[in-house]
């Protein structure tokens, strides 16, 4: 046979085994066809870290700081709407101290002043939700007096709480933050100098979206 009809023979050969590698490679990619997708690993820096778990004397001073956060909120809702009034009493601070004292107390009064010295007050409500524990301190110390702190995350919304002229109801131009993760501290204390003895909140951080 010439060298011409042998090279003709080998590729015949060399063509029907790479279509049947083609054939089974294709088969074999139709069976990976049927299974899911793998799935995606959790991303670090969006997991939250689990909440701690509380037991009943915890639970209960969660409960009650959550309610004056609630107290907190709608004292300053309140105020906002109506602006603070110039009177000898101060019958906001007195209604604040029932909630709050020292920075996060101070932080509110201090808005409200500038607004009613601005000649503003507020329409609407803020929202807030998703609140998480992050822990309690029952042993800290301040100045060797045993002062427990408890530090917990919420999502405020001021979206709808609208900055407006007192006079003429017209939007006032100071655009909302929006959505904002606070980071708040409460304290307790056994007999507070002013509201009701128990926790109160001392500080409040405002932080980036929620």
């Amino acid at each position: 046979m010439s060298p011409r009809g042998r090279r003709g023979r080998r590729l015949l050969a060399m063509t029907g085994l790479i279509a049947a590698v083609m054939v089974h490679a294709s088969a074999c990619g139709n069976d990976g066809d049927d299974l899911p997708p793998p799935a995606e690993a959790p991303n670090p820096a969006t997991t939250s870290p689990p909440e701690p778990t509380l037991d009943e004397r915890d639970a209960a001073a969660w409960e009650e700081i959550q309610t004056k956060f609630d107290g907190f909120m709608e004292t300053w809702i309140k105020w906002s709407a109506e602006g603070r009034p110039r009177s000898f009493e101060d019958p906001v601070t007195a209604d604040f101290n029932e909630y709050s004292e020292f920075q996060a107390r101070d932080h509110a009064i201090g808005q409200l002043d500038q607004e009613t010295r601005d000649g503003q007050i507020r329409t609407g409500e803020p929202t807030w939700f998703d609140p998480r524990l992050l822990g309690i301190d029952w042993d800290r110390k301040v100045q060797d007096l045993v002062v427990p702190e408890a530090v917990f995350e919420i999502c405020v919304d001021d979206s709808q709480w609208i900055v407006v002229d007192a006079e003429s109801g017209e939007p006032a131009g100071v655009q909302p933050l929006g959505r904002r993760l606070w980071t708040v501290r409460a304290w307790w204390a056994e007999e507070r100098e002013f509201g009701t003895d128990g926790w109160a909140l001392s500080q409040l951080e405002v932080g980036g979206s929620c």
